[in-house]
């Protein structure tokens, strides 16, 4: 919480509800909790990434620290399930490509109950039963979308699909961005998810070489140096691996 304050200077939404909270001196998880009507939606289930990489191989504490980043701004809600299963997933898949396998153990870190859950058992049933991608993307919009479009459940499920029926990072890509809703939350993760199943040479050129390396970070984000390059990124985030796996080792002993 105090790193928010310092840093994190969103207004809207989740974002903006948690940090008055904080100011407030409410901290997490009554910060993601206390009047804020955005609990169940995606601002938490995009940061899961930085867990699953820090924690690669290691789903029971990507869990574990994607519960703790989710209740700053979500806790109670769906967006808290919708980061333990994105940060489960991704922590997997540095050691499987098995999709089955790594959606259905994700699902395993959440409740039977969960909106999430259910959202994600949907859209794998309309896929077994060889529904097109745009039938089950109806299926998902007509059981579990509501007023708001950054829904956690319905757009974690969208972020499956073009990874379930596409082939090829472009196609996936461009196959999620195209159930639509909230599109720069689900292809980001879907391409995170890929680069981590695949690798680099997985990336189409059409996309890497005008992106290129640099990192620009948003405004209301200040008071720290940001990584200049993904590399650098990178490289800083598989250290902070390194000293995590000796901190838990250390502690096993």
């Amino acid at each position: 919480s105090q790193e928010w304050k310092a840093h994190v200077h969103f207004q809207y939404d989740e974002y903006g509800h948690s940090l008055t909270n904080m100011r407030r001196g409410l901290h997490s998880p009554l910060s993601g909790r206390y009047n804020n009507f955005f609990t169940d939606c995606m601002g938490s289930p995009i940061r899961s990434e930085i867990w699953a990489v820090i924690c690669a191989g290691m789903p029971d504490l990507a869990a574990y620290y994607a519960y703790h980043d989710a209740s700053v701004d979500h806790a109670g809600g769906e967006g808290v399930y919708g980061e333990i299963f994105f940060a489960v997933l991704e922590s997997l898949a540095f050691v499987s490509t098995d999709i089955n396998y790594l959606i259905t153990a994700a699902l395993s870190y959440l409740p039977a109950d969960s909106a999430v859950r259910l959202a994600v058992e949907c859209l794998m049933d309309c896929h077994e039963k060889g529904m097109s991608w745009q039938d089950a993307r109806q299926v998902i919009i007509d059981r579990f979308a509501g007023e708001n479009f950054t829904y956690a459940p319905v757009n974690i499920a969208f972020t499956l699909v073009g990874l379930l029926w596409e082939k090829g990072f472009t196609q996936q890509m461009l196959t999620t961005v195209n159930c639509g809703y909230d599109t720069d939350c689900t292809v980001a993760t879907l391409g995170s998810l890929l680069g981590i199943l695949y690798g680099t040479s997985y990336l189409d050129s059409y996309w890497t070489e005008p992106l290129g390396e640099n990192i620009i970070t948003s405004r209301p984000i200040t008071g720290f140096r940001a990584q200049a390059t993904i590399t650098e990124l990178t490289e800083r985030t598989i250290a902070a691996r390194t000293l995590v796996q000796a901190h838990y080792a250390q502690a096993d002993k």
